[in-house]
């Protein structure tokens, strides 16, 4: 969802992509290859066929070399796909997600990438959009229904909160602004107050903070912690 430069508080989805490319994921090597040394880590030994655990930048850098298969997440499948849009559409709740699954889903169904190693590509794209509304409409319906003090959101991902973090955040400053209105002009002057919630395990970083991996936010007064 594009955004005026104004209301970009969060990352953008080149950043979002970027800190993705570390998740890991794992591969079948095609040939042999030594121990790969960087700068913080080893990977390696490769020895077909068997599977390997490197990061996402890595497997698809291999990938387009031509030296190995990529293995899908049990997540991303036509299947596993068909089980979350239900879901999704039936519960309350969000259904708990890889923090990065929109933008690991996106390198991974690229056709140079790893189309080859998704025999249901398209149907899992289709699934995807699918997934990402269903969860949309959860959110909206979740904004219609908040007070003026505290909403919990659990299990949303990174680019989720993206999207949501900038009209929630304006939502609750309006609101705020109308209840301290609203007080000042009951007799005794401004009473009231406005909680800041936290979602568990938050960092307690607040307005333009980085988001945790655990996908829990709450929002509430002029901020919003993750």
């Amino acid at each position: 969802m594009a955004l005026p430069v104004q209301l970009q508080s969060a990352l953008s989805p080149a950043e979002a992509e970027f800190l993705a490319e570390n998740e890991r994921i794992q591969i079948e090597p095609l040939v042999r290859l030594p121990v790969l040394g960087l700068i913080e880590t080893e990977f390696g030994p490769f020895v077909p066929p068997r599977s390997v655990s490197v990061p996402l930048w890595l497997a698809i850098v291999l990938k387009k070399r031509g030296l190995c298969l990529i293995k899908p997440p049990r997540w991303l499948t036509a299947e596993s796909l068909q089980d979350l849009v239900q879901a999704e559409r039936t519960q309350d709740q969000f259904t708990p997600l890889p923090f990065h699954y929109m933008e690991v889903a996106k390198m991974l169904l690229e056709a140079h990438v790893a189309g080859d190693d998704l025999p249901d590509a398209g149907t899992c794209q289709t699934l995807l959009q699918d997934l990402r509304e269903a969860r949309r409409s959860k959110a909206r319906q979740g904004v219609e229904i908040m007070d003026q003090s505290h909403i919990r959101v659990d299990h949303l991902a990174q680019m989720e909160l993206n999207e949501l973090r900038p009209p929630f955040t304006m939502s609750f400053s309006m609101m705020k602004r109308l209840q301290a209105a609203a007080n000042l002009a009951r007799p005794g002057g401004l009473t009231g107050t406005t909680a800041v919630g936290t979602g568990s395990g938050a960092s307690g970083n607040r307005g333009g903070g980085m988001p945790s991996s655990s996908g829990t936010a709450a929002y509430g007064g002029s901020g919003l912690s993750y």
